[in-house]
C-alpha cells in the first residue's frame, strides 16, 4: 500500500456548520453545493472573496485559528479576513478542483 502523492487528492473543501473542513466527497447533492464558492472580486487588488453557493451572502475566510463561512458585512476588517489571492507556485491538485468555474 502507498500514500497518495497528495493526501488531500480526494478531498474537497466543504462547509458544516458554518465550519470549513477537508473532506472526501460522499457524492450527494447536499455535499457538491456544500463545497461550491464562487470566486467574487473584491477591492484588494489581486484577491477574490469566496462564496458560499448554497449560503449566498456568506463568504469563505479564516478565524480564530480555522476557515468559516460568515454572512458579508460591509466593513474593513471583514474584507481583509476572506482575501485570498492567486499564487505563481503551483497548487495542489486539490486546490486547482477548488478554483476551478463552476
Amino acid at each position: 500500500m502507498t500514500a497518495p502523492a497528495d493526501p488531500l487528492d480526494d478531498h474537497c473543501l466543504r462547509h458544516r456548520d458554518f465550519l470549513v473542513r477537508a473532506d472526501a466527497s460522499n457524492g450527494t447533492a447536499t455535499f457538491t453545493k456544500d463545497a461550491t464558492y464562487c470566486a467574487r472580486p473584491i477591492s484588494v487588488t489581486g484577491s477574490v472573496s469566496l462564496e458560499s453557493f448554497n449560503y449566498p451572502r456568506r463568504y469563505l475566510r479564516h478565524y480564530n485559528f480555522g476557515l468559516r463561512i460568515d454572512t458579508f458585512q460591509d466593513i474593513a476588517t471583514f474584507w481583509r479576513s476572506p482575501s485570498c489571492c492567486i499564487s505563481s507556485r503551483a497548487p495542489s491538485t486539490a486546490l486547482q478542483r477548488l478554483l476551478q468555474p463552476r
